[in-house]
C-alpha cells in the first residue's frame, strides 16, 4: 500500500498523542431465495486498514480462521475469512466479524501558498498518464465538463490557482444531496446535487481533465454517542454505524508538496479562501482514519450493480461496524510512536502488525500480479461501495 501522505507527514514534522482506536466490524448474510448458494461464490471480504507513516492496523481477532488476503484492483488489501460450510441453503445464513486495532498518530497540514506553488508542467509525466486518463467513474471524456474545466483554467498554470478555480465553482454551483448510491460526476454536474464522494469526484475529473493527477479517499470519522441505521436497496441491506461517520475527499498532487487532500464538505471558510478545502481536511484531524483508496475502479457501477444483485437473488445483509477510543493505551504509545512510525515510512508493512502480516504478506507477494475476474461475484459483493445516505454519513454498502 503506497504511503501516501508520506510527503505531507515529513514536511509538517506535527506533534501530539497517539489515539488507540478499537474497530469490530460484524456482517450477517442470509440467503431468502428458493436456491444455495456456493458460499465461494458470495463470501465477503473485509477491508483491512492501510499503514501509513501515520496510521497502522493490527488484526486483534476474527470469527473464521483467515483464508486468504490480496489485494484489490485499487491496491486495497481485503481478508478473506474461511466459511465453514461450503453452501447457503435456502433460510440460512452466514455471519462473520473481525475486530482491529488502528494507532492513529498526529498529522498537520504543509504549509501551502499560491506564489511557492508548482504549474502544470512540473507535473511529472508518469503521474498525469496513470491519474488524468478517464478510468474507473471519472467521466473525462463528457464535454460539458471539459468546457467548464478548460474555462476555469484558462490562462492559468499554476496548479494551486486552478485547483481553487474548481473548489470554488463546486461550492458555488453543488449542493449538498445524499443518495442511495453514488452518482456519476456527469451526473453531479447536471443535477448541482451531490455527497462526499459526488463532490470528491466532480473535482477528480476536472483535475484530471486539465492534467493534475487525482483520485478518491474514503474513511471513517470518530463521532463518539453517535449511531445511525440505513436501509437500502429495497431493505436488502440494513446498515449501522456506532461511533463513527463515513466521509471522502479527493487526492490531488500539486507541486512540490506531492498529494493534498481536498475536502469540499467538511469545512466553512472556503468563501473566504478555497485553499480552506486542503488546510482544513478532516483527514489532517486524527479521529479521521484512511479506509481505502480508488485509483482506478468504477465503484459507482459496482454499488448500482451490488444492491440490484441483492435484490434480484433474494440475498440480504446486515452490516454493524463499531468504533472505540482506547484510552488507556495512549499513554505508552505516545512515547513510542515516533520509533513506530519511523519504522513505517521504510516498509508497507509496519512492526506494529508483524506477528498478523509476515505469514499473509507471502500470500500477498505471490499474488502480486494476478487481477480478480471482472464478473467474479465475490469481487462484485467484496469491492468497495462507499457513498453518502444520511446527512453527514456516506455508505459504502457492500465493502463487506
Amino acid at each position: 500500500m503506497a504511503l501516501t501522505l508520506l510527503v505531507i507527514v515529513c514536511l509538517a514534522t506535527p506533534t501530539g498523542d497517539v489515539l488507540v482506536f478499537s474497530y469490530r466490524i460484524e456482517i450477517c448474510l442470509e440467503n431468502r431465495s428458493m436456491r444455495p448458494w456456493n458460499t465461494s461464490e458470495i463470501m465477503p471480504s473485509l477491508a483491512l486498514f492501510p499503514n501509513t507513516s501515520w496510521q497502522m492496523a493490527t488484526v486483534v481477532n476474527t470469527s473464521q480462521p483467515i483464508e486468504d488476503v490480496a489485494s484489490d484492483a485499487d491496491g486495497n488489501p481485503r481478508l478473506l475469512l474461511r466459511a465453514a460450510n461450503t453452501v447457503l441453503g435456502p433460510g440460512e445464513s452466514l455471519a462473520l466479524a473481525a475486530e482491529y486495532k488502528i494507532t492513529s498518530g498526529p498529522r498537520s497540514p504543509p504549509n501551502i501558498d499560491t506564489g511557492c506553488a508548482g504549474h502544470l508542467h512540473d507535473i511529472p509525466e508518469p503521474l498525469v498518464s496513470e491519474f488524468c486518463r478517464e478510468a474507473g467513474c471519472w467521466t473525462v471524456g463528457f464535454e460539458p465538463l471539459r468546457e467548464l474545466a478548460f474555462e476555469l483554467a484558462r490562462g492559468k498554470t499554476n496548479v494551486l490557482e486552478i485547483l481553487a478555480s474548481f473548489i470554488m465553482w463546486i461550492h458555488e454551483n453543488i449542493t449538498y444531496h445524499p443518495f442511495e448510491t453514488p452518482l456519476y460526476p456527469n451526473e453531479t454536474f447536471l443535477s448541482g446535487l451531490g455527497a462526499y464522494d459526488d463532490q470528491a469526484n466532480l473535482l477528480i475529473t476536472l483535475c484530471r481533465i486539465v492534467g493534475i493527477p487525482a483520485y478518491l479517499q474514503v474513511g471513517y470519522v470518530f463521532t463518539p454517542y453517535h449511531r445511525d441505521e440505513f436501509i437500502l436497496g429495497a431493505g436488502h441491506l440494513r446498515w449501522e454505524l456506532v461511533n463513527m461517520r463515513w466521509h471522502a475527499w479527493a487526492m490531488v498532487y500539486v507541486p512540490p508538496w506531492g498529494w493534498l487532500p481536498v475536502d469540499l464538505t467538511a469545512i466553512g471558510g472556503i468563501v473566504i479562501d478555497p485553499l480552506d478545502a486542503v488546510k482544513r481536511a478532516l483527514v489532517w484531524d486524527q479521529n479521521t482514519l484512511l479506509l481505502a483508496e480508488i485509483r482506478y475502479t468504477d465503484y459507482v457501477a459496482t454499488a448500482r450493480q451490488t444492491l440490484e444483485f441483492l435484490r434480484e437473488h433474494g440475498l440480504y445483509v446486515h452490516r454493524e461496524e463499531r468504533l472505540e477510543l482506547l484510552a488507556e493505551e495512549q499513554d505508552i504509545l505516545s512515547e513510542l510512536w515516533p520509533y513506530i512510525a519511523a519504522s513505517s515510512a521504510m516498509v508497507p508493512i509496519s512492526l506494529a502488525i508483524v506477528l498478523v502480516a509476515l505469514k499473509l504478506r507471502k500470500k500477498r507477494s505471490a499474488r502480486r500480479d494476478r487481477r480478480p475476474r471482472a464478473n467474479s461475484l465475490a469481487q462484485l459483493i467484496g469491492q468497495v461501495l462507499i457513498h453518502d445516505v444520511g446527512e453527514a454519513v456516506a455508505a459504502e454498502g457492500l465493502q463487506l
